[in-house]
């Protein structure tokens, strides 16, 4: 065998060496479920998370964007319990592991979450099958995955074999193993005829785990909410009144209504004088 034969049989070995050495990020798709195994435990194990956010509203308020105080919580189980404040204004979301409720100034707010209360439902579970129940609920297909490119990072997609084909999909990053976009199809609520998306970024590790420094919410490729996180806390003790859905209802059903924006707080009634 001369010496040009042998370098011709020598080329497919060497092309798929240099293949292997240069795209291994790409050669193999971990199982959906895999995946979820692997992204709880890079959450963190926490027995308890508090974060206290500032939420900023756009596009929703004719007036202009709004500006919240939000304290979010979660409990073991998947309970979950989000607060907001602002002016002349009152929100709260909470979960108590299966069951949910939402009330604005003392008005419940129909039946399951709004866009911005699904922002928290690949943070607040510390299981695989709690997560699983959850994305399954919200249609992703934990059983199929693939691979594609967000932005600078390549992410494992579970929920499908093909990314572009716009089905509900969870993307978690191929190194880290934290979720960097939640995407749901038009059906989804609030998505106002458009794909709905959420974003974490901004990744900040703490003891053993780690959480989003700063979240988005997108809906037909507008930005809809965005939350950034000013304090964080874990394996605190909790009120176990925070995820009490009956008690949170009759407490804030009974309490005054807030006070439009720019408008005076009535007066108190005042009290009749005894006649002298």
């Amino acid at each position: 065998m001369n010496r040009l034969t042998r370098d011709i049989f020598r080329l497919p070995g060497a092309l798929l060496l240099m293949l292997l050495i240069l795209s291994p990020a790409w050669a193999y798709v971990l199982q959906g479920e895999h995946v979820l195994d692997l992204m709880v435990d890079a959450v963190g194990p926490f027995r308890s998370v508090r974060a206290e956010m500032q939420l900023r509203l756009t596009g929703a308020d004719p007036d202009g964007p709004r500006e919240l105080r939000q304290t979010v919580t979660y409990g073991k189980g998947g309970r979950l319990h989000a607060e907001a404040r602002g002016e002349g204004y009152h929100r709260l979301h909470a979960v108590d592991g299966e069951r949910s409720l939402t009330v604005a100034n003392g008005s419940p707010l129909g039946f399951g979450p709004k866009a911005g209360d699904l922002v928290h439902e690949v943070l607040r579970h510390r299981s695989r099958m709690e997560l699983k129940r959850s994305l399954t609920d919200l249609g992703v297909d934990v059983t199929r995955s693939s691979l594609a490119r967000l932005e600078d990072r390549v992410c494992f997609v579970v929920g499908t074999a093909q990314p572009e084909d716009g089905s509900p999909q969870l993307w978690v990053d191929q190194e880290t193993f934290r979720p960097l976009r939640l995407r749901l199809p038009s059906a989804a609520p609030d998505a106002a005829g458009g794909v709905l998306e959420w974003r974490y970024r901004e990744w900040q590790p703490l003891k053993g785990g780690a959480y989003p420094r700063r979240m988005e919410v997108i809906a037909g490729g507008a930005l809809r909410q965005e939350m950034r996180v000013e304090r964080l806390e874990v394996d605190i003790p909790l009120d176990p009144g925070l995820f009490d859905l009956e008690s949170l209802r009759t407490r804030l059903e009974n309490a005054p209504p807030a006070p439009l924006p720019g408008t005076v707080p009535p007066a108190a009634p005042r009290t009749p004088s005894p006649a002298p």
